[in-house]
């Protein structure tokens, strides 16, 4: 198993991780799309504690060509954005996430991880 840091998308298996804290987590999701925001809660996030910190983790899982978002519903009434922009942000929401979180806080900012089978 090869472990990463950053995304490959012409993997047949690969998980994404990220992991940043609370406030950053709340910071990002208030920065990204209503849609991509939706698309991630969807996708659920889990909270926990390290060293004193609160932090939050979230990520995804595709396999043998499959992926965990051909199963997950999005509920999303915002604006109106086509199916084809809508799958586009939805596939790329994570790396969005990732994007976002290194623009407002640098690369300390948060943990990315793909492990790649």
């Amino acid at each position: 198993m090869k472990i990463r840091s950053g995304f490959v998308s012409n993997s047949s298996t690969s998980s994404f991780v990220i992991t940043t804290t609370k406030d950053n987590h709340e910071k990002v999701m208030e920065a990204i799309h209503p849609y991509e925001r939706a698309c991630i809660k969807a996708l659920g996030f889990s909270y926990g504690n390290l060293m004193g910190t609160e932090i939050v983790s979230m990520g995804t899982l595709s396999t043998s060509g499959g992926c965990a978002w051909e199963y997950i519903d999005v509920e999303y009434d915002g604006d109106d954005i086509g199916e084809g922009e809508m799958n586009d942000m939805k596939y790329d929401c994570l790396y969005t996430y990732q994007s976002k979180a290194k623009y407002l806080f640098g690369e300390n900012g948060y943990i990315s991880t793909e492990l790649d089978g």
